[in-house]
């Protein structure tokens, strides 16, 4: 291929990358990536988690919409982005129905309340997370894998107040184990308690655990006494 040619053909990556990714930038990376075609506008979002005297950082890619992936016609390949649109694929390919109308229904969940949707790049494991800010600190309470479970990601939370009181954790495993057929033991409160598709599309299981993901945003949202932000 002759030099320049990609860049005379616009398939070129144009990266966005901080520390924090404002939801207002989010929309434009989204939108430019409507708009580009075929050039790929992420965002990267990289940020430093540290405890003890540990600290590690986490990067989350955002920006690229199911719809302006499909559009482009970009195929899969190992490690790139996944989407909307590839979870639902594989979820219903591993559960049917009744696992898509779990997923839609998370979806739905989490855009009426304003939640920001952040999309891993697992080789073999899809994941969709749903996060809110506060004060400029990321809170992703809730993911959705391909595998077909749902989870609460307290091993996480747990560096972000109020979550890093253990009290708190307990709390929201006392929450998850008052859903029917639910029994996390303590060791949870240090891991990510997950459900299964199956499991959460019987009865009112699915709005019970919504229910607790609800008080969660509460916490995050509206700390209590004592608790930053």
């Amino acid at each position: 291929m002759p030099e320049g040619a990609h860049l005379q053909a616009g398939r070129v990556r144009l990266v966005f990358v901080a520390d924090i990714i404002p939801p207002e930038l989010q929309r434009i990376v989204e939108l430019l990536n409507e708009q580009m075609d075929p050039a790929e506008v992420p965002a990267v979002e990289i940020r430093r988690y540290a405890w003890e005297n540990v600290q590690t950082l986490v990067p989350r890619v955002l920006g690229q919409s199911a719809q302006s992936e499909r559009r482009k016609g970009a195929g899969w390949t190992p490690g790139s982005l996944w989407t909307e649109g590839r979870l639902l694929a594989e979820l219903e390919e591993q559960g049917g129905a009744a696992a898509v109308a779990v997923a839609r229904r998370l979806y739905s969940w989490a855009r009426q309340r304003g939640l920001e949707l952040g999309y891993g790049r697992g080789r073999t494991e899809g994941s969709v997370t749903f996060g809110v800010r506060r004060n400029g600190e990321s809170f992703w309470p809730v993911v959705l894998l391909s595998t077909g479970k749902v989870g609460v990601q307290l091993m996480q939370l747990m560096y972000h107040s109020p979550f890093d009181s253990e009290e708190i954790r307990k709390e929201v495993l006392r929450r998850l184990n008052e859903i029917e057929g639910v029994s996390f033991d303590a060791s949870f409160i240090t891991r990510r308690p997950s459900l299964s598709v199956e499991e959460l599309s019987s009865g009112a299981r699915l709005e019970d655990f919504l229910g607790v993901a609800d008080w969660i945003l509460g916490q995050i949202k509206n700390p209590g006494p004592g608790v930053a932000g």
